[in-house]
């Protein structure tokens, strides 16, 4: 009978350590956990560059990208204007901006049609552009200063027109008064019998 119950526990425990194995299927937990790395999205590259010399002396360099975008920069020699440059946007928007030489300050061009010739047109065509719409924004801020001045001089004007016609109200009120207090003085005295 020893043997039997020996052989019962070796079959037993031999059992036990079975179920336990860290290598069974029957008890395998996964910990690691399975993650998709996300493509980070692709930077911006150049693709291709050109330069040129234009016949005027100044210089072009056309930068393409590899999202469809351009960026073009035309340097001068000399003159008021040091460069242009003109941004085109992978879904086609162009921008272009003139920087002058002296003091580097930069303006927008903001008529469309110059931002299509600003990379071909002449340096002092473009001074010019730039010039006028400064000019035109001067004018406009100028202006809508003005009409500010103005308006506010027709609000003193109104509010000095409706303080008379208040004391021209009061003055008819206070005339209204004494006639109603002057008529009704006069009934009083038809009604009432001497």
């Amino acid at each position: 009978m020893r043997k039997n119950i020996f052989s019962g526990g070796l079959l037993a425990a031999g059992l036990l350590f079975g179920a336990c194995d860290a290598s069974s299927s029957t008890m395998t937990t996964s910990s690691t956990s399975s993650v998709t790395p996300t493509p980070a999205p692709a930077a911006r590259s150049v693709t291709g560059t050109i330069t040129a010399e234009n016949k005027d002396g100044s210089k072009t360099v056309v930068i393409n990208y590899s999202d469809g975008s351009k960026s073009e920069e035309r340097t001068f020699k000399s003159g008021r204007l040091l460069r242009v440059t003109r941004e085109t946007s992978a879904n086609g928007t162009r921008a272009a901006r003139v920087t002058y030489r002296a003091d580097g300050k930069e303006k927008e061009l903001k008529d469309p049609s110059w931002v299509e010739k600003a990379m071909d047109a002449k340096a002092e065509a473009l001074v010019e552009v730039a010039d006028k719409a400064e000019d035109v924004g001067d004018a406009t801020k100028h202006g809508a200063r003005e009409a500010a001045d103005k308006a506010e001089d027709v609000g003193d004007a109104a509010k000095k027109g409706a303080r008379k016609a208040a004391d021209k109200a009061e003055d008819v009120g206070d005339a209204a008064k004494k006639g109603a207090k002057k008529a009704g003085r006069k009934i009083k005295d038809a009604v009432k019998p001497d």
